[in-house]
């Protein structure tokens, strides 16, 4: 069943002068392109963040929902730190929903990398440690270990990719609108509208250990 949701509308401004657009300052050859490129980056990491947190509209009624505010609660560490069996039993919880992925923030990623240090190999041929965890192989099947900015450090996302979608709103995926224009500026605005499709409930690891010290 797909869970019911609002679009939120995400749009930046480009405005340079004339001057600064016929000035070569970077890889690409006009200064209007750069800067359009630069606030399409900015506006995907804004929708990055409202995928995962969602966000409060204008109107009480017109939220538009994220990951978070879809998922359950598959453990409440009540501030312990994440441990390997922590997620073995989240995972375990969470296998009718058939998680795919576990998205978390950079101290949570270290943690679940942590797991390895026992058995972590340096191979003096290659002149390269690897200390890290991509994929996790769990009981209940296997699950790419995704890092996201976006994540709050004291929670693990169990997600189900192939449930989850972001989508436009038709003929709303971002555009350039250009703007009125004067001898010596040149505006445009950058649009798009989309939302989060979810499909089933995605599971949360909350409550988790943040202190650093501890690690």
């Amino acid at each position: 069943k797909v869970r019911e949701n609002f679009t939120h509308i995400f749009t930046e401004g480009v405005s340079l002068t004339a001057t600064m657009d016929a000035v070569s300052q970077h890889a690409i050859e006009r200064e209007y392109d750069y800067q359009v490129i630069q606030r399409l980056r900015e506006l995907l990491r804004s929708l990055e963040q409202v995928v995962i947190n969602g966000c409060v509209g204008h109107s009480a009624a017109r939220n538009t929902l994220g990951v978070l505010d879809f998922a359950t609660t598959a453990l409440d560490a009540n501030g312990e730190l994440l441990t390997e069996a922590m997620l073995n039993a989240a995972l375990e919880k969470a296998k009718d929903y058939a998680p795919n992925a576990i998205v978390c923030g950079g101290f949570q990623k270290r943690k679940i990398s942590s797991f390895i240090q026992a058995t972590r190999r340096y191979e003096p041929e290659t002149a390269y440690l690897r200390n890290m965890v991509d994929v996790y192989e769990s009981d209940v099947g296997v699950q790419r270990v995704i890092l996201s900015r976006w994540v709050p450090a004291d929670k693990v996302l169990l997600l189900n990719l192939d449930k989850l979608q972001v989508m436009p709103l038709a003929g709303r995926s971002f555009f350039v609108k250009p703007l009125a224009e004067t001898p010596e500026f040149r505006k445009a605005q950058i649009v798009g509208e989309y939302t989060l499709e979810c499909v089933g409930t995605p599971h949360v690891i909350t409550g988790l250990s943040t202190e650093s010290a501890r690690v």
